[in-house]
């Protein structure tokens, strides 16, 4: 597992290149920029694992992560949401990236935020990989 100690400058700043690093950091030499954004933060991104989850209201699908629990996870986001939620499924032991990748992947069903409709790829993936049955509630 990476460390600070062991992990390399040129390492961190190539993911945070392969991340969207923010543009106010890319006009900067890589060692400022490591050190703008916290050596030890970027190295807990790149190590650390939790989970994507897929949760839905029955007209939206929401794509995030998560390292806390999904009990924990779908109470927090229950309390700003006045339609029931419900979690379809979870990809686990993941990196914070993989919830990057999916959103950019089902760019064409983004609603609103992390919010996604299900339609169209999206809704086949949900199908294919949790046995989603589609349906409002």
């Amino acid at each position: 597992m990476a460390t600070c100690d062991t992990t390399s400058n040129a390492d961190l700043y190539d993911y945070l290149v392969k991340q969207g690093m923010p543009d106010q950091y890319k006009e900067m030499n890589p060692q400022e920029a490591i050190q703008a954004l916290g050596k030890k933060l970027i190295v807990r991104e790149m190590t650390a694992k939790g989970k994507v989850y897929f949760i839905t209201d029955g007209h939206y699908v929401k794509i995030g992560h998560t390292y806390k629990s999904m009990k924990s996870r779908i109470n927090s986001l229950q309390t700003g949401n006045a339609r029931l939620l419900r979690v379809i499924g979870t990809i686990e032991n993941v990196h914070q990236n993989t919830e990057r990748e999916l959103h950019h992947k089902y760019q064409k069903q983004h609603q609103l935020n992390e919010w996604f409709r299900i339609e169209g790829e999206l809704l086949q993936y949900l199908i294919d990989t949790f046995e989603f049955r589609s349906g409002r509630g």
